[in-house]
């Protein structure tokens, strides 16, 4: 088959990216031709490996990019490109990573259409942080559950808005399709597929290498708090770090963004002492060394960290706070998961995992093979099921 995949910046930038250079690869082996469509060239980093038979086009005269939406120009320009593309390239696929759903217009008569998400469907509430003034005092009367339900109904609306473009709408994990359902009931349920992400590295640590780890306790993501909360990872460590017997352990932070800075300045007046911010670097060498992985997020889609860690025998200690988490650790066995808002139980958790050394052997033995589950074959495999079920239905 012919597939496009449309998205924003390309070929390095995030967890969307990474999917898809893995996914492309893949396809590629199993004699797909593969095309890539992007609005912004991100260059600087270092590229991971992309398969030569990739083809890759940057969709000049658009505005767009990470932080700008497509404007009304960018739309029209984007589907009138993208309808040529199809024509002249056979497409029979395409896969919208990022775009709007308006520069889908009129595609799904040419080919398959799938738009995927690559966030949880629903955020954790802001109601906390509405004040009481101008319309937040109207907000604040009708009551948290009240705000939940809209704020959840404008995030089913915004998966309904691509509905007439597309073929089907693809959640990262089952669970975000349930509760869509839940929500808004099964009359779209046809529309709606998941596929898991897959794990971007080709091999899995060898478990005689789980001898060779260090007393590193690992973060690797986006250097932002706004939804990553490193802040919160900080103020933990402070807390670990005041405890007898883990003076050996040394925190260290993979990752650049925004708030790195922010995050170095906080380091420095809690009077942290074993720790280091590495910047942006190639993760694997860093998960190899590591025992323990962290994450505070307020919400996640498919984080690719948390399954990196598992394949690379770190066990990842959670806060709960996406449903997707519990398709990948399973507490206690896998990894650790804490109550959203528990700091001390996320500081006592972290420091009885640190003494425990069988326990993190025992555990990152059970994530090695736990997550095969999600190798780029099985994904894949997925993803054509999901064509050819598509194409069924067309011809019927």
């Amino acid at each position: 088959m012919n597939i496009v995949f449309l998205l924003r910046p390309w070929p390095v930038y995030g967890g969307g990216e990474t999917v898809t250079i893995t996914l492309a690869n893949e396809m590629v082996k199993r004699q797909h031709t593969v095309h890539v469509l992007y609005t912004k060239t991100v260059t600087g980093k270092k590229v991971p490996y992309i398969n030569e038979k990739v083809v890759s086009k940057l969709v000049s005269g658009l505005t767009a990019d990470e932080h700008h939406k497509f404007s009304h120009s960018d739309i029209s320009l984007a589907n009138s490109f993208l309808k040529d593309y199809i024509v002249q390239n056979d497409i029979h696929v395409v896969i919208n990573q990022w775009w709007p759903a308006e520069s889908l217009s009129g595609i799904k008569e040419l080919c398959i259409v799938i738009k995927c998400l690559h966030m949880s469907l629903f955020r954790p509430s802001e109601f906390e942080n509405i004040h009481w003034r101008g319309w937040g005092i109207l907000i604040r009367l009708l009551g948290k559950n009240i705000y939940n339900w809209h704020a959840n109904a404008k995030a089913c609306r915004s998966v309904e808005h691509f509905f007439p473009f597309i073929h089907k709408y693809v959640f990262l994990a089952d669970t975000f399709r349930k509760e869509y359902l839940e929500h808004r009931g099964d009359a779209h349920s046809d529309m709606l597929e998941f596929c898991n992400n897959p794990l971007p590295f080709d091999d899995f640590l060898p478990i005689k290498d789980l001898a060779k780890k260090e007393n590193i306790v690992l973060f690797v993501g986006r250097m932002y708090d706004g939804h990553k909360k490193v802040s919160k990872i900080l103020e933990c460590w402070k807390k670990v770090e005041a405890k007898p017997g883990v003076s050996n352990w040394k925190l260290v932070l993979v990752g650049d963004g925004p708030d790195k800075k922010s995050f170095e300045q906080q380091a420095k007046r809690l009077g942290l002492r074993n720790y280091e911010f590495t910047g942006h670097r190639y993760p694997k060498p860093y998960y190899r060394k590591a025992k323990i992985f962290v994450m505070a997020s307020t919400h996640e889609g498919w984080p690719m960290t948390l399954v990196e860690s598992l394949q690379n025998g770190v066990v990842p200690v959670v806060r709960n706070t996406f449903s997707s988490l519990h398709d990948i650790i399973t507490h206690q066995a896998n990894g650790l998961i804490i109550t959203a808002d528990d700091t001390e139980g996320y500081v006592k958790t972290l420091y009885g995992l640190m003494k425990d050394e069988e326990r993190i052997r025992n555990m990152a033995c059970h994530g090695i093979s736990s997550c095969r589950r999600f190798s780029v074959e099985n994904i894949v495999d997925r993803w054509e099921l999901i064509f050819k079920e598509i194409q069924e239905k067309k011809v019927r």
